[in-house]
This record gives C-alpha cells, sequence and structure tokens, in this order.
C-alpha cells in the first residue's frame, strides 16, 4: 500500500466543512424547536423529514431536542433516561457498518448512503410516539424573543464557563470516532473487514456500557451529585488512557480490545454527563447550554487534528 504524503491527522477539506456546520446548525435550531415543542405545537417530526437527518441540518433539528425532551419528562430519572435512550447508539455502531459494507459491495456508494438515509429519516415515526408535551408554568404564551430562546443568562453563570471548557477538550477524544478507520487501514494496513470489526467491538461495549449505566443509575449510591461527577471524571482519564494504548497497538486483537475499552469508558461518561447539566441549569436552559457545548465541541474538532498533525511532523 502506497504511503500518503499527508499525516494520516489531517481531515479531508470537505470534513473540515461538515465538522464547523453541524455544530453550528444544532446552535442555531435546536431551541427554536425545543421552545414550540413545550408549546405543544411539536415540529421534531416534521423537522426530521424535511431537513435530511443524514446531514448537518437534520443533526442540528433532531439531537439536541432530543436531550431537552428527556429533561421535559425524566426530571428524577434523567441520568437513567439518558443512559436508556442512547442504547441503541452502541447497536447502531455495531449494525450500521457491515450493513453499508453489504450495500456498497452490492449496490453502490449512492444507493448505500440513500439507503442508510432513509434508516435515519424514521426518527420521525419516534418522534410521533412522543406525547404532546404543555408547560404548565404561566406566560408560556409570550412572545419569544432572541434573547429568551438563546438564554443568553447563562452567560452570567461561571458553571457555564467551565461545561464550555468541557466538550472543547473532550473534542480531542470525540474525533476519535472519525479517525480509527482510516489510521488501521493506511498506517496499519489491516483490510477494512478487520476494521469493521474493531469499530463494532467498540459498539458493542457501548451499549453494554450504557445498560449497565441504566441499572447502576437506579441505585442510591449514584445519586448524589459530587459521585456522579467523580465517576465521570474517572471515566475521561481512563478514556485516554486507552486512546494511548490504541495508537501503540499493531495487531487486530489488541486494537479491537482497546477500541472497546475506550467505548465503553466514554459511554458512561457521556450518559453521566447530561443529567448532571439538566440538575445544574434545569430543564427550561438545558438544551440551549447543550447546543453551546455541542458548537464548541465543534471548534475544538477543528483545531486538535491540525494541531495533532504539527506534532505527527
Amino acid at each position: 500500500m502506497a504511503e500518503r504524503d499527508e499525516p494520516w491527522l489531517v481531515y479531508d477539506e470537505n470534513f473540515r466543512r461538515y465538522a464547523i456546520s453541524k455544530p453550528l446548525d444544532t446552535a442555531i435550531w435546536c431551541r427554536v424547536h425545543e421552545r414550540s415543542y413545550q408549546n405543544a405545537k411539536p415540529r421534531l417530526p416534521v423537522s426530521a423529514r424535511l431537513g435530511l437527518p443524514s446531514t448537518t441540518v437534520g443533526f442540528g433539528l433532531a439531537y439536541a431536542p432530543s436531550f431537552g425532551i428527556i429533561a421535559l419528562h425524566f426530571r428524577r430519572r434523567q441520568t437513567f433516561a439518558t443512559s436508556a435512550v442512547t442504547v441503541g447508539g452502541g447497536l447502531s455502531v455495531m449494525a450500521v457498518p457491515p450493513l453499508q459494507q453489504l450495500l456498497i459491495t452490492n449496490y453502490g456508494w449512492r444507493e448505500s448512503c440513500i439507503f442508510i438515509g432513509f434508516l435515519t429519516i424514521l426518527i420521525g415515526l419516534c418522534a410521533l410516539l412522543l406525547p404532546s408535551h404543555q408547560l404548565q408554568a404561566a406566560g408560556t404564551n409570550e412572545k419569544v424573543t432572541f434573547a429568551k430562546s438563546a438564554n443568553l443568562s447563562l452567560f452570567r453563570d461561571i458553571p457555564f464557563y467551565i461545561l464550555m471548557l468541557h466538550p472543547f477538550l473532550m473534542s480531542g477524544l470525540m474525533i476519535y470516532g472519525f479517525l480509527p478507520f482510516r489510521f488501521v487501514t493506511d498506517i496499519l494496513e489491516i483490510n477494512e473487514q478487520g476494521a469493521t470489526s474493531i469499530i463494532g467491538v467498540g459498539g458493542f461495549t457501548d451499549m453494554v456500557a450504557r445498560l449497565l449505566t441504566v441499572a447502576v443509575s437506579a441505585t442510591p449510591w449514584v445519586s448524589g451529585r459530587i459521585t456522579r461527577f467523580n465517576i465521570a471524571h474517572v471515566m475521561t482519564l481512563l478514556s485516554v488512557v486507552c486512546l494511548f494504548l490504541f495508537t501503540w497497538s499493531t495487531t487486530l486483537v489488541a486494537l479491537a480490545a482497546w477500541s472497546g475499552a475506550l467505548s465503553f469508558f466514554l459511554a458512561i461518561k457521556w450518559c453521566m454527563w447530561p443529567g448532571l447539566q439538566m440538575e445544574m441549569f434545569g430543564s427550561n436552559r438545558f438544551c440551549t447550554s447543550f447546543s453551546y457545548g455541542s458548537f464548541v465541541q465543534g471548534i475544538g474538532s477543528l483545531i486538535f487534528p491540525p494541531l495533532g498533525s504539527m506534532v505527527a511532523r
């Protein structure tokens, strides 16, 4: 296999545009639709159909409001609910890559993307199963201004800036989801089937971790906020260790093992984090703060790969 001139950490230009537009769309759209959902005029199913969910706009219209719905409906079991509803993420990581590879082999890239996009758009049907939520607080029907939708009061809270720093720094770990396939195929020269298996192991352990968090979150010893903060930080540290070990591995078994361990620890961490953020800012401001976090995480995903490329040289 011919070696590439550019370091493997460098993003393609198309992906740079994708990385910056996805969190931007999320920050712009999610609060608008979460607000309309509170007013019992749900646009989420419509937006999930009209904006292709496989694109950046679809992500912005559907992803962050879904966590906002959790904040509204599961006030006492937010960690439990976050873990339960995201279990499907690990299942999709296991199922979609082999399915897409099969479709590409038999039908081609275009047909494969259309089919995967159709599966994603079914999120609209799932949204129809949610009951309309009528916010009981007074003043619901008042005119919505930009300042109210953007919740600019968040910028007066010191914890908000700490939370924004967190996803920015975590973007160094989150881009792991895009890099291992190229790393194991281009640098270690592992075939596509082996690379798909490595990612599939990560999807399996992700699902197991979320199911474990569902069970553990129902126990009294994790009900305290400090305990969950400590668990989240320990999981972050273990994820970084696994990432280092992944890059030093050369065999298929070792790569799969460290990929699975990283996904396991990272899944537990991200199950704990939204619930903590809901408790700190409340259900009304959570969706907006989560969107701001996604935005700064996207900025970090643009900064860290070129920085890593310079270090790689």
